[in-house]
């Protein structure tokens, strides 16, 4: 299950993210050791441990977080008032430690003045921040240097924080997340089989709600083909104001966080029965292992239908296979919003 394991770690990072919105925190956890102070959290929708964060507050006007999350990986974080960026906006970042240790990621704004960013090499970059004296974080959207004094505690206490809430989950009834909401999936369902047998998967799977939340989505349904080692997917969500080719870069950019190798991509107009539709392919290519990402965006109305599907390293498919499937999908989705 290659595919599904190495989206599952793209998304990730944004899933562990300490949203403010999206987290509450555990009753009687905080700690602290000197300018730091920390508390454990859960994720909102399901009341599991999520992770643990330490923060400190600069004389910049900049407050670093450390986190140590469910997942065994750390995630830093900078929030500053004056800071503009816009939601979900995805830029590469190097994270320095002295002179030594560097960390390359992506960071990901969670609002327009706080950025996150998952650094997976997770004894590497504990032993690191927690010896070293400064920390720099270096990007062309934002740079800042950060005094370390202290961490070695603090993330000690962090890691110890983790582990003793690992097994948490709140017994209060979580309330409904604000962006939550019914939808009625059997259409999805209905276009998710066409993307099957379009791809003839004859052992596919649908995952379950909690597989689409832990890859950080809702409202989709997504399935998996373990003998074609692909992943497909189907979501509606709601359409931008303008045209669908202004949602490329951000769309590229979703796919770009998902790859830690060498990344390219291409996008193109795709001309279906009038239908306003578009086609992008992402390439990721991560020492020996190739995996290729197909989204095409469909709009209707005042919705976006979008039918994706990741194709693993060990997928036997031919790029002549994809192409035809991709058309096919394409005359499908049309066809689908032309009957709605």
């Amino acid at each position: 299950m290659d595919i599904r394991r190495w989206f599952l770690g793209g998304t990730a990072a944004i899933l562990a993210l300490p949203f403010a919105a999206h987290a509450e925190q555990i009753p009687d956890t905080e700690f602290g050791y000197g300018n730091w102070a920390g508390a454990a959290y859960t994720y909102d929708e399901t009341g599991e441990f999520s992770h643990c964060v330490v923060s400190a507050p600069f004389l910049s006007g900049d407050t670093l977080f450390l986190s140590v999350t469910r997942g065994a990986t750390v995630i830093v974080g900078v929030s500053n008032p004056s800071f503009r960026f816009s939601e979900r906006e995805t830029f590469p970042v190097t994270v320095s430690v002295d002179r030594g240790a560097q960390f390359y990621a992506r960071a990901t704004a969670t609002s327009s003045d706080t950025i996150f960013l998952e650094i997976n090499d997770f004894e590497r970059a504990m032993d690191a921040i927690q010896r070293g004296l400064v920390l720099k974080v270096q990007s062309e959207r934002m740079t800042g240097t950060y005094s370390l004094k202290g961490t070695m505690r603090a993330l000690a206490s962090a890691r110890k924080c983790a582990y003793q809430n690992y097994q948490y989950v709140s017994s209060a009834p979580q309330q409904p997340s604000e962006y939550a909401h019914e939808v009625d999936k059997t259409p999805l369902f209905q276009v998710a089989t066409q993307m099957i047998t379009a791809v003839e998967a004859v052992d596919f799977r649908y995952l379950s709600d909690d597989e689409i939340k832990e890859m950080g989505f809702q409202d989709g349904v997504f399935w998996f083909s373990e003998n074609l080692d692909i992943l497909g997917g189907t979501m509606n969500l709601n359409a931008p104001d303008g045209n669908l080719r202004e949602t490329d870069p951000s769309d590229i950019s979703f796919m770009n966080s998902l790859c830690s190798g060498d990344f390219a991509s291409k996008t193109r107009a795709v001309d279906t029965a009038e239908v306003d539709q578009r086609e992008l392919h992402g390439y990721c290519i991560e020492g020996d292992r190739r995996l290729e990402m197909i989204a095409l965006k469909t709009r209707f109305g005042t919705r976006v239908l979008y039918n994706i599907l990741l194709f693993g390293p060990n997928s036997t498919q031919e790029t002549t296979e994809r192409e035809e499937v991709t058309g096919n999908i394409a005359l499908h989705a049309a066809r689908f919003v032309n009957s709605e």
